[in-house]
């Protein structure tokens, strides 16, 4: 029987362009798990690590990007492994990045792009992903800047 594990993070970085939002979009490298699909960050979290310290982690590892916001996102992925024959719970995050700042990828992905909602929906694989990015559409711009997503204090999960 598989059991259920929640030993995976994920955020789906953003930056503001005058009016606009765009959705930075990672490629998985030849020769990985799922290679050639476009995904926005994940990673699991190392033994004992706070779920936002792993995040904050996956972030620059993956991009070389520190989030300047970080939200809440109102659910989490579920999936099942069969190598190790568990079920895998994430927390998903969303994170506002500075506009100029240079994404630097890891070796997990080939290519990044930044995209507009239409865009990243039509990009990406799994049907979860696609409302990560139609939720978080409207969390950005439809909340206020009391915003109950956003995650108030995160400096001190940035050095940990």
């Amino acid at each position: 029987m598989p059991g259920i594990l929640a030993d995976f993070t994920s955020c789906l970085l953003f930056r503001r362009r005058g009016a606009g939002v765009q959705y930075l979009l990672l490629r998985r490298a030849d020769g990985r798990p799922y290679s050639g699909i476009w995904q926005y960050v994940t990673g699991t979290l190392e033994e004992g690590e706070h779920t936002l310290t792993a995040v904050l982690r996956e972030v620059r590892e993956e991009t070389g990007l520190e989030p300047e916001k970080l939200y809440r996102f109102p659910d989490t992925a579920r999936f099942y492994l069969p190598e190790d024959d568990n079920i895998h719970i994430a927390t998903v995050f969303i994170a506002e990045v500075p506009y100029r700042e240079q994404v630097i990828i890891s070796d997990e992905h080939s290519q990044y792009r930044w995209v507009n909602k239409q865009t990243g929906m039509k990009m990406l694989c799994w049907p979860f992903d696609r409302f990560v990015v139609k939720l978080s559409d409207k969390i950005i711009r439809d909340c206020s800047q009391d915003n109950p997503y956003i995650i108030k204090d995160i400096a001190g999960f940035k050095n940990i």
